[in-house]
């Protein structure tokens, strides 16, 4: 399946079914997506360390977003920039049936399945600097993208044990362009 979008080798037939704005973000193309977001920060001083670690966004109330997807054979390379926050950047890749994020120190493996159109990502496991972290400390992350009237919408929400709220970011894309990798 090499040369197939990313998310289509992941959800197979399930891609079929998603709704047109998130086939169409999904779909294997480098694109910049323009739209607002509200990003959310938990305050508890260990959660901070941890987002500064790993470059999360700031808190903002319906800011810009504009999100760089650049897709090459191997993957896809998502950089997230939220108003005026350091740009969030992770790399995604396809392995052994589960979507890979590679954010900063941490590695995410997501089972990916579609709902009512939607992508939802269902965390299977978390490694921080290569060690596996148990999977209950993230057992309270949720992360979907969908559509909604007719604009492509992403819903992030992470919670961590002793630390609570962590990072919550959901926008909508108004938006699209297709770039030119070079």
């Amino acid at each position: 399946m090499t040369g197939t979008a990313l998310f289509r080798r992941v959800l197979v037939s399930e891609f079929e079914r998603l709704a047109p704005r998130v086939r169409e973000v999904h779909g294997g193309t480098s694109r910049q997506l323009r739209g607002l977001a509200t990003v959310t920060r938990g305050n508890a001083l260990l959660g901070r360390l941890i987002g500064r670690i790993a470059s999360l966004p700031d808190a903002q109330h319906e800011g810009v977003a504009r999100i760089e997807l650049i897709v090459d054979g191997r993957g896809e390379t998502w950089i997230r920039h939220f108003g005026a926050s350091r740009p969030m950047r992770s790399r995604l890749c396809a392995r052994d049936g589960l979507l890979v994020e590679q954010l900063g120190p941490a590695q995410l493996r997501f089972r990916l399945r579609e709902h009512d159109g939607a992508v939802v990502w269902d965390l299977q496991s978390v490694s921080l600097l290569g060690l596996p972290a148990p999977r209950s400390w993230f057992a309270a992350t949720t992360a979907r993208s969908y559509e909604q009237a007719g604009r492509y919408c992403f819903e992030v929400d992470v919670r961590l044990p002793f630390i609570g709220h962590l990072i919550g970011y959901r926008g909508s894309i108004s938006s699209m362009s297709s770039v030119r990798i070079a």
